[in-house]
């Protein structure tokens, strides 16, 4: 029979992680100055921590839910976190390979900063500017899914789910298969330029890559998505807001397959 936590019990263990957390990241370097504030990032390691405890103590009291069970690669630059959500996935396949082996091989549309005519890279082509750049001092952005696809069917089959909603993506990870999303950070006002052949393109700031993992109560209206955060770790996010940031980001989306067949490239 499972014992129920008291409230008084939980508010207290939560307060304590919370202290701690607070206490450890606030001594810390700031790894992802490229997107976010000092500030924002303590939000939001305090706010994920918080929920992952809050998690683990409805595990213990029987809330149901689903996950795939998938390593964790911190990114290793400010800017790769689509890179290394990738990793996180070969990995899962059960290749192993390095953040650097795969910017080697990612398509770069420039890795020069923006240009003082104000035209720039389109991050659908491949990466723009520097891995450790920022869009705050437009030195550098990151990379949308077609470039992130074609790296991926170097080592498996992959698709990208074209206009998916957030059902087709859970039934994917029901089936085994991660899938890597387009999310945010934090919603700051777009930022926009031209590349050389005049497209305009529109970026948000926040811009952060994921990877859907599995999610709680039930897959056709679930309560959270839990995802593997390439800076946070294991992290769970309400539905609401998961569809809502995936919706600015236009409901980017790749899957990983098991097979090692290679698909044509786009």
């Amino acid at each position: 029979m499972i014992k129920k936590i008291s409230d008084k019990t939980l508010l207290a263990s939560t307060g304590i992680v919370f202290l701690a957390i607070f206490l450890f990241v606030s001594l810390q370097k700031h790894p992802n100055y490229h997107k976010t504030s000092r500030f924002e990032h303590l939000a939001h390691t305090l706010f994920y921590s918080t929920v992952n405890h809050l998690a683990l103590v409805g595990s213990f009291q029987g809330e149901a839910s689903f996950s795939l069970s998938m390593p964790y690669f911190r990114q290793e630059n400010g800017l790769t976190c689509e890179v290394a959500a990738l990793r996180t996935v070969l990995s899962y396949r059960g290749t192993n390979v390095s953040e650097a082996e795969l910017l080697d091989k990612l398509a770069f549309d420039t890795r020069e900063p923006m240009s003082s005519d104000g035209t720039w890279g389109d991050p659908e082509d491949g990466f723009i500017g520097s891995v450790n750049g920022s869009i705050f001092n437009r030195t550098g952005f990151g990379v949308y899914e077609k470039p992130i696809l074609n790296l991926a069917l170097e080592y498996y089959n992959a698709a990208i789910l074209e206009d998916a909603d957030l059902t087709e993506v859970l039934n994917e990870v029901l089936s085994g298969n991660p899938v890597i999303v387009w999310g945010l950070l934090s919603r700051r006002a777009p930022v926009s330029w031209q590349t050389k052949d005049g497209k305009v393109v529109s970026v948000r700031p926040g811009e952060h890559a994921r990877v859907v993992i599995g999610f709680t109560g039930d897959p056709l209206n679930p309560k959270e998505i839990i995802l593997m955060d390439p800076i946070y770790g294991r992290i769970r996010m309400g539905k609401n807001k998961f569809i809502s940031d995936w919706e600015i980001m236009d409901n980017r989306a790749v899957v990983v397959y098991k097979d090692m067949t290679i698909s044509n490239q786009i």
